[in-house]
């Protein structure tokens, strides 16, 4: 448990669980073999987006709890970033940002309470631009 899981692209979670505040980063999440992983992210709304993000590999089985919201990964996933948006947990293919996550929410009309101040200061930017 920590505020923040960062891992090289080569180390592994497998088994267990891990719970941080703001981020995991790790370069395989779970197991080929289905070993039961569990990660959770448990942020305080005030505090700043956060971010689970598998750097090579998100093996089935891996369970992913973003701040209540809950996905079992039910197929083996090339590197993937997980979020919350509405209640739900969503996969952004690939290493996203939170430019990417306000880019999602402003396409599907959908902001999530953790980045509404940031997609406001991306919006009041692209006015002055």
């Amino acid at each position: 448990m920590a505020d923040r899981v960062e891992l090289p692209a080569k180390a592994r979670i497998v088994g267990g669980m891990t719970i941080a505040k703001l981020e995991i980063e790790c370069g395989t999440l779970g197991s080929q073999h289905g070993v039961s992983t569990n990660l959770q992210l448990q942020a305080n709304r005030t505090l700043a987006p956060v971010r689970l993000r598998g750097l090579a590999v998100v093996h089935a089985g891996v369970k992913i709890n973003v701040t209540g919201a809950i996905l079992d990964v039910g197929d083996d996933l090339p590197s993937a970033s997980f979020w919350r948006l509405e209640g739900d947990v969503i996969r952004l293919d690939g290493l996203s940002t939170v430019q990417d996550m306000i880019a999602l929410a402003e396409a599907t009309d959908r902001r999530p309470t953790t980045l509404a101040r940031e997609a406001d200061e991306a919006h009041d930017a692209t006015e002055a631009a």
